[in-house]
């Protein structure tokens, strides 16, 4: 009776293994979006007015601040009049259905408040929130 022997494949394994890849990408996007919602909000510091209600903002919005002297910053960047509306033209021809929300310091005159939201529908925003703290 001969010896049975297995043929030997001289077929090389060209197959990639993705499950290790995919486990660090998971583990990186983790990472990513616990670091972002902590950065997201060391912004200027103002006192916000209070609310008893308050709606927590879902999707992603651009922040414009008003400082306690009446400064404008978005998204961190100290700009005038001219250039937030600008800035925002270029960001609602990016997005039409951009969000914008204003945090206000308390001691801000309503009437420079009220000037920020026309801008920001001069600009093409159509949905402008108020931040409040609870």
């Amino acid at each position: 009776m001969p010896l049975y022997h297995p043929v030997r494949s001289t077929r090389t394994i060209s197959d990639i293994n993705v499950t290790p890849m995919v486990d660090i990408t998971l583990v990186l996007l983790i990472i990513f979006m616990v670091t972002a919602s902590f950065v997201s909000d060391a912004g200027i510091k103002v006192r916000l007015p209070k609310a008893s209600s308050t709606e927590a903002s879902g999707a992603a919005a651009m922040k414009i601040t008003l400082g306690p002297k009446g400064e404008i910053y978005l998204m961190k960047e100290k700009l005038n009049n001219e250039s937030l509306r600008s800035a925002l033209v270029r960001a609602v021809r990016g997005n039409p259905g951009l969000r914008v929300m204003i945090a206000a310091d308390r001691g801000i005159p309503y009437g420079t408040v009220v000037g920020v939201i026309d801008i920001a529908k001069k600009a093409g925003v159509t949905r402008v929130g108020l931040a409040t703290e609870r």
